[in-house]
C-alpha cells in the first residue's frame, strides 16, 4: 500500500504450496522463510528482510526500513498456546521450559535456516505483543479496505 504497487494476494494453505508455485514461476513473489534455502541455491532472489535488522546469512538483503519504508516491518511470529482454563502454574512452567529450549544452540541453528530468531518472552510480554499486533493489523485492514468475501 505504501509503495502504490498493485499486488494480487494469492492465498495458499501453507508455505510449501506457495513455494512450489514460486519455483514454477506461477507467482512472482512470496513472503515465507521456507524459501531461503532456494535463495542460497541461486533459484530465487531475496528482495528484502522483514525484520528491523539485516540477517547475517544474507548481509546484502536490505530491511524495509533501509528501503525507505519505516514502520513497514511485518515479521512473522509464532506462539505456543495451551487450552483455556489451564492452571496458571502449568502455563508458567511451560513458558519457562519453552524459554529454556529457545536458548539452545540446536534450536537457534534450526531457526536460522529459515531466518527466524527466537524471542524469549514472559507471559505478560506475550500478551502485550499480541495486543499490539492486533491493533497494527486491524489498522492495516481498515486502511486497505479489506473485506471478507
Amino acid at each position: 500500500m505504501r509503495t502504490g504497487v498493485d499486488i494480487l494476494h494469492v492465498p495458499y494453505r501453507g508455505g510449501a504450496d506457495s513455494l512450489n508455485d514460486l519455483l514454477a514461476n506461477n507467482v512472482q513473489m512470496m513472503n515465507e522463510g521456507s524459501s531461503l534455502p532456494h535463495v542460497k541455491a541461486g533459484k530465487l532472489n531475496l528482495l528484502n528482510i522483514n525484520h528491523p535488522t539485516r540477517f547475517a546469512e544474507f548481509p546484502d538483503a536490505p530491511t524495509l526500513v533501509e528501503l525507505g519504508y519505516p514502520d513497514s516491518d511485518c515479521p512473522v511470529w509464532f506462539c505456543i498456546y495451551a487450552p483455556a482454563g489451564t492452571p496458571k502454574e502449568i502455563v508458567e512452567k511451560l513458558n519457562a521450559k519453552i524459554n529454556e529450549i529457545s536458548k539452545t544452540q540446536d534450536l537457534k541453528d534450526t531457526l536460522q535456516r529459515v531466518a527466524a530468531v527466537p524471542v524469549v518472552q514472559a507471559l505478560d510480554d506475550i500478551n502485550t505483543h499480541w495486543e499490539n499486533d492486533i491493533k497494527s493489523v486491524t489498522a492495516l485492514i481498515k486502511a486497505a479496505n479489506v473485506k471478507l468475501e
